[in-house]
């Protein structure tokens, strides 16, 4: 599933008093204009199956380097405890993981980007098939 998220960091600096806001349309605004790209292989995840995460990251049209991403899986519906996915780094900008869901439905990753600026996150959801 080819998802696109753009990032304009709105608290990173200003403090998380003010909180960051989600669109309708799936973006959020967080500051310095970070844009992240998730894709899914395949492009619709498979319960019980193997699934290819692709998160593409790149800052004032630049690739985001060396920076610790890790994305959290979470159903929308039920619990189903810690379900994280370890990124590594495959190309400039450029992260790649493997993981899995053990149901169908809606689930939510949160992708979570550390460097050392600071830590920013986003999520989207995800339609999981049986």
């Amino acid at each position: 599933m080819r998802l696109r998220i753009g990032i304009l960091i709105l608290c990173l600096l200003l403090g998380s008093a003010y909180g960051c806001g989600r669109a309708d349309s799936g973006q959020m605004a967080v500051k310095a204009g970070i844009s992240v790209e998730v894709k899914t292989v395949p492009e619709v995840p498979q319960a019980d199956r193997p699934t290819t995460f692709q998160v593409s990251l790149t800052e004032n049209g630049q690739p985001v380097e060396k920076a610790s991403v890790s994305l959290h899986l979470e159903m929308q519906e039920m619990d189903h405890g810690d379900n994280e996915v370890k990124m590594q780094e495959n190309a400039p900008g450029m992260y790649k993981g493997e993981g899995a869901f053990p149901m169908s439905g809606t689930w939510v990753a949160h992708i979570r980007v550390k460097r050392d600026q600071g830590t920013e996150s986003t999520h989207v959801k995800l339609n999981v098939s049986d």
